[in-house]
């Protein structure tokens, strides 16, 4: 059973990094089990990674790794990898990257960490030569596939539906629910009438 969920988004290169790869994209439904070692399952659609990663990691230590770092900031070193297992659990956790320079898909990691220990660290994404190319902060929430948040376009989506629908209610309540006018012709002027 799920304890809390987490999403990280808002990718940044990483603070040292001259790689000069763009990830953008997010980790979400960023779950810890209760199980006898905690373990976190996560899901990521990502833009931008390494393309050398098309054929999964290399032979580099953390090749096109996707890892919870001890660190809880994405402006110093985000240090090691994030556990209190006996091994390290994020050692063959990897994405692959797509024609396109993308890369989605779901893992699950015992580290042995509650969800109240991984909350605001930080998600690191490695290139193809295990360097460290992107970082985004983990925060509570959840989003069912796609941020922490409405993105720009779901949000713009949201304004315009709502405001369609709020002009759909004045012109139902004008068009039925106000009193009509039961003439056609423009009221008369009032007759002056001479004094006699």
């Amino acid at each position: 059973m799920a304890a809390a969920t987490f999403v990280a988004s808002g990718f940044v290169p990483y603070f040292n990094s001259g790689s000069g790869f763009e990830v953008s994209g997010v980790i979400y439904d960023i779950e810890t089990d209760r199980l006898s070692t905690p373990s976190q399952t996560f899901t990521f659609s990502l833009d931008g990674v390494d393309p050398a990663c098309s054929s999964g990691a290399g032979g580099a230590a953390n090749s096109c790794g996707i890892h919870i770092h001890a660190g809880t900031s994405c402006a110093e070193d985000a240090l090691g990898h994030y556990y209190s297992t006996a091994s390290d659990p994020w050692s063959a956790v990897a994405y692959t990257a797509d024609e396109a320079d993308q890369a989605q898909g779901t893992f699950s990691v015992e580290t042995g960490l509650a969800a109240s220990e991984i909350d605001g660290h930080t998600f690191i994404i490695h290139a193809f030569d295990g360097s460290r190319i992107a970082c985004a902060m983990m925060t509570a929430g959840s989003n069912g596939g796609g941020g922490g948040g409405l993105s720009p376009g779901d949000i713009a989506a949201v304004v315009i539906g709502s405001a369609f629908a709020a002009f759909l209610l004045v012109a139902f309540l004008y068009l039925f629910c106000f009193p009509k006018s039961q003439t056609t012709e423009p009221p008369k002027p009032p007759q002056r009438t001479a004094d006699v």
